[in-house]
């Protein structure tokens, strides 16, 4: 109970901040921005923004993870996902594009590794989504361990499309070795047990599985030729 009403209370202090955070965004003060994302990531997290913005994603789960309970992590990195999506859409105010997009990057990995999993996690209301993100970062390409948390993401919401559009993805972006072979045989061979009615509401229907398993062996096999 009591550590329910700390998370509570975490919540509540965080969507406080983010109403005069709107605020301030709507009379586009950009001082007053940056001051209370620099108020909200001291208040709620303990972190300094500046050093949330300057370390990579791996540090930053670790350091996340060094705060408690497994539902802490849950929370502040949903929490901190909001902070890193503002603090782009900031930068790119600024128009500092480079930045913005870093930030996005960083907020999309540190999603991914709070979603992906056996357990489903609850989305608090202002937890960015991840294709809202996504979208942000437009035709940037993404790391071959962002496109293999995309693919699991998208499974995992049943999206399958889309996922299959990620493996395809690392196709392009990386040579097919034996970890991607594996991804994608393991991919086509959970979706081969599939009824075909969930295959086709996820967007792949049957004969488009069997389509894209053989186009995919066919890359693999170009690709170890070459």
């Amino acid at each position: 109970m009591i550590q329910r009403d700390y998370f509570m209370r975490m919540i509540q202090e965080f969507v406080k901040m983010m109403s005069l955070l709107m605020e301030a965004k709507a009379t586009s003060s950009l001082k007053e921005i940056e001051k209370n994302l620099d108020v909200a990531a001291q208040a709620v997290l303990k972190l300094n923004r500046q050093q949330i913005c300057a370390i990579d994603a791996k540090q930053l789960k670790l350091e996340l993870i060094r705060s408690g309970s497994t539902h802490e992590f849950i929370t502040k990195a949903q929490i901190l996902s909001r902070i890193l999506t503002e603090s782009a859409e900031l930068a790119s105010r600024n128009g500092d594009d480079d930045e913005a997009r870093k930030l996005y990057l960083k907020a999309l990995n540190l999603l991914l590794e709070t979603i992906i999993g056996s357990e489903p996690v609850e989305l608090l209301e202002f937890t960015p989504r991840i294709e809202g993100v996504v979208d942000c970062l437009g035709t940037t390409l993404l790391p071959t361990e962002t496109l293999v948390g995309l693919m699991q993401y998208f499974e995992q919401q049943g999206d399958y499309a889309k996922a299959e559009d990620q493996l395809f993805q690392l196709c392009e972006s990386a040579e097919p070795g034996p970890g991607i072979v594996q991804l994608g045989e393991g991919f086509y061979q959970r979706l081969s047990v599939l009824p075909d009615s969930i295959l086709a509401g996820g967007g792949l229907p049957r004969d488009e599985v069997e389509f894209g398993r053989d186009e995919f062996r066919q890359r693999c096999t170009t690709s170890a030729l070459s």
